[in-house]
């Protein structure tokens, strides 16, 4: 093992600060805030929750629910619908590795900081960016879920009012009649390495391989309001040249793009995206939870069928961030272990070279899975220990690595 060390907080965080009140779940029974009826009994249910959002704060909320067991050991979830409040970003519903004994299942409660690892996600089931939406997944398919397990919905909120806002959230999961036969799969792919200089431009890029033939069904993006343009392209075996499958110029209320027929990817293709910023005058922007102060270049979508592992989160072997700097992975750790200015260390990460750009992807992934919750305190000896314990092969790779 190389004598070195370095230490970063995993930039993979659904992020948050303030005070909530009690969330509220819900059941197939009442509608609770009137915004979104439930589906009839024995036909789904509908997860929500509403909180307190303050004057002039921007937070996110998280709040665990436990599948209900109404069919059986699945939920072959057919449709999605939702409905939020005005003041609302977004929403996510994740899938976890928690027991119902692990968690506590009363509120929502205020996810500053969290990481997906600290927060157990392991996949996507639902997105969402507008105020009411839906989809539906072809006849016999469906997003098989194990009753019993414990699901995390997220939401992000913006108050720019002068009182307190009750914040709504409402999404209903609409069992098939019978089990399918397909399993599907959500697509969330998250570019962590984006900096944006002060009055200048900028493009994020990322890349990631999709091992296994699959059909898509829908496609959306997030980012924020720096956001200027976004591209997601197909590329790969059979193409001549890559294929534009979504754009837009907008960064508020997308709407999915619906593949009408279902958009095809095969085995090996990469779905490439980009997006474009404007910078702030004064100040340099990098990846983060604020819609306000941050930025995210987020690609989602709905497949079939599903493949387990690392691709759906963009993780796999030469998937990720897109690097064109000139240093080595090895300068790049050793630039961002020389500084505390978070601006400073996403531009070391963004001075890594294309030669050495799976090294530091590597190193990510490993730190997200492993040490996220030893790295809240970047500075700490228990971050350092656990990066050098848990990532030491993916370390001695990166000062391996060469330009060339």
């Amino acid at each position: 093992m190389k004598n070195r060390t370095w230490t970063r907080a995993i930039a993979l965080v659904a992020a948050a600060a303030a005070c909530g009140d009690e969330g509220t779940i819900v059941g197939t029974g009442d509608v609770v805030g009137g915004i979104l009826e439930p589906p009839p009994e024995g036909e789904g249910f509908q997860l929500g929750f509403d909180v307190s959002v303050y004057s002039g704060s921007e937070i996110e909320y998280c709040h665990y629910f436990v599948l209900p067991t109404m069919t059986g050991e699945y939920l072959d979830v057919a449709s999605f619908e939702h409905a939020y409040s005005p003041g609302t970003h977004h929403l996510h519903l994740y899938l976890t590795n928690y027991a119902p004994e692990d968690v506590d299942l009363g509120e929502a409660f205020p996810c500053s900081g969290e990481s997906f690892a600290g927060l157990g996600i392991t996949g996507a089931a639902y997105a969402a960016q507008t105020p009411e939406g839906s989809w539906t997944y072809p006849e016999d398919v469906a997003l098989k879920l194990h009753a019993g397990d414990v699901v995390l919905l997220q939401t992000h909120h913006i108050n720019t009012t002068d009182d307190v806002m009750t914040a709504s959230v409402r999404v209903n999961l609409n069992l098939a009649p019978a089990p399918a036969t397909t399993e599907a799969g959500t697509l969330l792919f998250y570019d962590w390495a984006i900096v944006i200089p002060p009055n200048e431009n900028a493009t994020a890029k990322m890349s990631c391989e999709v091992p296994g033939d699959v059909d898509l069904i829908f496609a959306m993006s997030h980012t924020h309001k720096h956001a200027v343009g976004y591209r997601a392209h197909l590329s790969g075996p059979g193409l001549a040249e890559p294929e534009l499958i979504y754009q837009t110029d907008k960064w508020q209320n997308i709407e999915p793009v619906l593949f009408q027929p279902n958009k095809h990817v095969t085995s090996g293709q990469r779905i490439d995206v980009e997006c474009d910023y404007r910078g702030e005058a004064t100040r340099a922007i990098v990846e983060g939870p604020s819609a306000q102060n941050n930025e995210m270049c987020v690609f989602v979508a709905s497949y079939y069928p599903r493949i387990e592992g690392p691709v759906e989160q963009c993780q796999g072997a030469g998937s990720g961030p897109q690097f064109a700097g000139s240093e080595t992975c090895g300068d790049a750790l050793t630039c961002m272990m020389s500084t505390g200015d978070p601006v400073e260390k996403e531009e070391c990460v963004m001075s890594t070279c294309a030669a050495s750009a799976e090294p530091m992807r590597a190193f990510f992934v490993c730190g997200a899975a492993n040490c996220s919750d030893d790295c809240v305190d970047e500075a700490s000896s228990s971050c350092q220990s656990c990066m050098m314990n848990e990532c030491g092969t993916e370390i001695d790779d990166c000062f391996d690595a060469t330009c060339s």
